[in-house]
């Protein structure tokens, strides 16, 4: 179910918040103590005044839950305990079908009767721990002790601070599995627990309006609900993901999952913020993920967990696209991996780099003085393909030492640094302007590569950045006359040749064949 928090400081206005999205929600979460005011009054009149402002809604499945958060929990309210259990205990004999209690509360007598009252009342209690720090020293005992009353339902809410935290929550919550509760990763890191809490066999999932997110890591209902395609997604849906640091930013989400709905396929895809690629592992093997797109700074560090590579990822020591193979299929070549799940690896960027600049230059690369800014793994993808086309390569990195290893590894005509000497090199080698670090990409939208670089306006000036679509860097160059290509135009194809290679593991897997 898709719960919808809402945090308005009167009644009237948290209705307000509602109306766009109930088609999108299955229940609400009223944040009483978010209001401005501590009457008990706009609290228990609320479930009615939501009925009397939708009459004609649908009966939501999930009902309406009632929560009167503290400070401590990152709740506002401010009037002390004992006046939150007096408008806590009324607010119940209101209509709420949930109440929301802490952890703590049974150890205090008051604590327990708020209990009785909700039983009195037949309200289901919501059993919480919140972690704004980061999460506890043992999930699963956590979800053990939250899901310990009869009725209740756990809700454990932390705040993952590395792919190794999420890794931890998410293996605890699938050794939970018998347990009814809620497990949710707030903040970056953890926000797949959000999108994956059917597959992952959660109650529900919380949602916020644009603006007004009540907890770190909500997204809008209509993302969760059109994007994601929540209400589709089960404990069968088959999991893709897209990794990076960092990677909430990416369009490919919106870009594959609307993909697979139009194709009729049971699979969601989602981003994962990882910081540790070696950690990465272990959630994609408790996920059970298939397919995985990999963005900066990953696309060499998975190199030495692929089993099988393609031409591309050979020739630029770098890889985008990651699909599960098939057990019985292959060995992993080298090292042991220690892990039952093999991976091939191939690289996308090339072609999804060459097609725009072939259709702007008609075809002739052939000849042409170009440059390259970065030298990460889309800039080896950058430079072989600029190679391939017979351009001659200027590569130009802040740290000198990498961009001289990449002239040696890929024959360039010349390296530099991004310093007086490299600006002189980048004017000689300016046909083409490739970026392709992470500079003028979100949040480091204000930045740009080269600031003291003056465009002439012949140069074709190509970001492969896509989010925004127009960097600093690509403005100043559009100001000057300059053709340019997006980022976004590479995204699309490079995207299109990943989704082809998820569609085919994808039925790969579903056929039943070497089933994980």
């Amino acid at each position: 179910m898709i719960c919808l928090s809402v945090t308005g400081g009167t009644v009237a206005e948290n209705i307000r918040l509602i109306r766009p999205y109930l088609s999108k929600i299955d229940a609400i979460e009223f944040r009483a103590d978010r209001l401005d005011s501590a009457s008990v009054e706009p609290i228990r009149s609320f479930p009615e005044r939501l009925r009397a402002a939708f009459p004609g809604a649908r009966e939501l499945p999930g009902g309406v839950i009632l929560t009167v958060r503290r400070t401590c929990d990152g709740g506002g309210w401010q009037n002390g305990e004992q006046r939150r259990f007096e408008v806590i205990a009324e607010g119940m004999r209101a209509g709420y079908s949930h109440v929301d209690l802490e952890i703590d509360l049974e150890e205090s007598e008051a604590g327990r009767a708020l209990r009785s009252e909700a039983r009195a009342a037949g309200v289901r209690v919501i059993r919480s721990l919140h972690d704004f720090s980061g999460i506890t020293a043992d999930p699963a005992e956590a979800i053990a002790r939250l899901c310990a009353r009869p009725g209740e339902i756990g809700k454990l809410a932390v705040t993952p601070r590395s792919t190794a935290d999420l890794a931890r929550l998410i293996d605890a919550a699938l050794g939970t599995t018998d347990r009814e509760k809620i497990v949710l990763g707030m903040g970056e890191y953890g926000f797949p627990t959000r999108v994956l809490a059917p597959r992952l066999g959660f109650y529900l999932t919380f949602v916020s309006p644009p603006g007004h997110s009540a907890a770190p890591g909500h997204i809008d209902p209509a993302t969760m609900a059109d994007v994601y395609r929540y209400r589709d997604v089960s404990r069968g849906t088959a999991v893709f993901a897209v990794i990076g640091n960092p990677v909430m930013h990416s369009r490919s989400p919106d870009y594959h999952n609307r993909r697979f709905s139009d194709d009729g396929l049971d699979a969601v895809y989602v981003p994962i913020q990882v910081d540790r690629i070696e950690d990465f592992w272990t959630v994609a093997q408790s996920l059970e993920i298939l397919g995985v797109s990999v963005t900066i700074p990953h696309k060499q560090a998975v190199l030495p967990r692929l089993a099988q590579t393609d031409r591309d990822v050979r020739t630029t020591r770098a890889c985008n696209t990651l699909v599960r193979l098939p057990l019985t299929e292959t060995k992993p070549l080298g090292s042991q991996l220690g892990s039952s799940l093999r991976w091939a690896g191939f690289n996308t960027d090339i072609a999804g780099f060459l097609s725009p600049l072939r259709t702007i230059t008609g075809r002739k690369v052939a000849g042409m003085r170009a440059s390259v800014i970065g030298a990460g793994g889309a800039a080896r993808a950058v430079c072989a393909a600029l190679r391939s086309e017979g351009a001659g390569v200027c590569v130009l990195n802040r740290t000198l030492e990498r961009a001289d290893a990449l002239k040696r590894e890929f024959d360039l005509a010349a390296s530099g640094g991004l310093d007086a000497e490299g600006m002189d090199l980048l004017r000689r080698y300016s046909d083409i302007i490739v970026q392709t670090t992470s500079v003028g990409m979100e949040p480091l939208e204000d930045d740009d590569p080269i600031p003291e670089f003056s465009f002439a306006g012949h140069e074709i000036v190509y970001d492969i950045v896509y989010t925004p679509e127009i960097t600093k860097m690509l403005g100043r160059a559009r100001r000057a006359g300059c053709p340019i290509v997006t980022g976004r135009t590479m995204f699309e194809k490079q995207a299109e040749a990943q989704y082809t290679l998820f569609s085919g593991v994808l039925s790969e897997f579903t056929r039943g064949r070497d089933r994980f």
